[in-house]
């Protein structure tokens, strides 16, 4: 099992993409994005954004869902975050998606705001 950032260039990123279409309403392709493969094949997902010289946003994170509620998740957004170059990372969470909230709170993030049904969360990195 490895996490490779992917080339938006390369075959593989059709695959994200399809990926994504299939599983997330967020359809921007901004940012650098990071797949968990296992056996040959892509079973997880996140793009990380860096928004400004001090600020990253993780979004796009996506496991299949075969692979759900086995750790991979945790595996994937762990292994990005330490790809983030700028001292704070923020995401923006469905209030009903409490999965991800269990995940991000699990690894530093803090709840800033809500506004509607989503929720702004916080990390520090360095």
């Amino acid at each position: 099992m490895k996490v490779i950032k992917i080339d938006k260039n390369s075959s593989l990123f059709s695959k994200v993409k399809e990926i994504i279409n299939q599983n997330l309403s967020n359809k921007c392709f901004k940012g650098e994005y990071f797949v968990l493969i296992k056996n040959n094949e892509i079973i997880g997902i996140i793009a990380l954004n860096q928004l400004s010289w001090f600020i990253t946003e993780i979004k796009q994170f996506v496991i299949i869902e075969k692979y759900r509620s086995k750790g991979y998740g945790q595996y994937l957004l762990k292994e990005v975050i330490k790809q983030i170059k700028t001292s704070l990372a923020c995401c923006i969470v469905k209030e009903n998606n409490y999965v991800s909230l269990h995940i991000f709170k699990k690894y530093g993030f803090k709840e800033i705001e809500k506004i509607n049904s989503k929720i702004f969360m916080v990390k520090k990195i360095y």
